[in-house]
């Protein structure tokens, strides 16, 4: 698909993706390096990039933004609660989980399957 009413909302393909996706990379750097404030920017940086996912994915159906959006919305409420000492997970799991689960919601993108079809697309 190369034009269309999806790549045309694709906020992924606009300019705003590096404030939608960049901030929020940049921010979990930042928790690799600063321990002590790792609770907290991750927390931020999953929910501002999960939130980006799913508006993402509602406006042009995005096939990855499907699946992180969730993934890394749930994944903001585990360094949330990490943080606040309700769970006790070594933050290597939150990056395993991170990695393979973004690696998993691209691989249909790499067969060619960027965008889910909605209604009015057909």
């Amino acid at each position: 698909m190369t034009d269309g009413p999806a790549v045309r909302n694709d906020l992924v393909l606009s300019r705003a993706s590096w404030l939608l996706w960049g901030i929020p990379m940049a921010l979990g750097a930042f928790a690799i390096l600063w321990p002590f404030a790792r609770p907290f920017l991750l927390t931020a940086a999953f929910m501002w990039a999960g939130f980006a996912c799913v508006v993402n994915a509602k406006r042009c159906g995005r096939f990855h933004c499907h699946i992180t959006g969730p993934l890394y919305l749930g994944l903001g409420l585990v360094s949330a609660l990490i943080g606040l000492g309700v769970l006790n997970i070594d933050w290597r799991w939150i990056g395993v989980v991170f990695a393979l689960g973004t690696g998993i919601a691209y691989l249909p993108e790499f067969a060619g399957w960027q965008y889910v079809r909605h209604g009015s697309d057909k």
